[in-house]
């Protein structure tokens, strides 16, 4: 479990089940961080987990411009708006779309009411709806 608790959204605290294998790979980053010799880059128990070559912490702009990069660089039209923030919204519809119930869903999100994640619920009854249809049975 990784517990959340600066630069979340809307500054909330939160705890974010983790696979075992992403546990394993943050760990050999943060070996591999702290065998620099750089001192900026040590992950003391509160410093932030991801850091920039310099040692500040990442945040949403610095990954939003890095993603447009990226995209720019392999030919892919970039979406307007804050691409960091769509990766958080392609989660949520994922999460929907594999029958993840709301309260989950709302947990993981960091959403303190149930109606901010009824988006990707309602997405979800779309896709419902045009499935069915295309099975004849709408």
């Amino acid at each position: 479990m990784l517990r959340i608790t600066a630069g979340a959204k809307g500054g909330k605290h939160r705890t974010v089940p983790l696979p075992r294998a992403t546990v394993n790979n943050v760990d050999a980053y943060l070996a591999e961080r702290a065998a620099t010799g750089d001192d900026r880059l040590k992950a003391a128990p509160r410093a932030p987990l991801f850091v920039r070559h310099n040692g500040a912490p990442l945040n949403q702009q610095f990954v939003d411009s890095l993603l447009r990069r990226l995209t720019a660089a392999s030919g892919v039209t970039a979406p307007e708006g804050a691409m960091a923030h769509a990766l958080r919204h392609s989660y949520g519809m994922e999460l929907a779309l594999r029958g993840v119930p709301l309260p989950v869903i709302q947990q993981l999100l960091g959403h303190s009411d149930p109606r901010t994640t009824s988006i990707y619920t309602a997405a979800h009854a779309s896709d419902l709806t045009a499935t069915l249809h295309d099975a004849g049975l709408l």
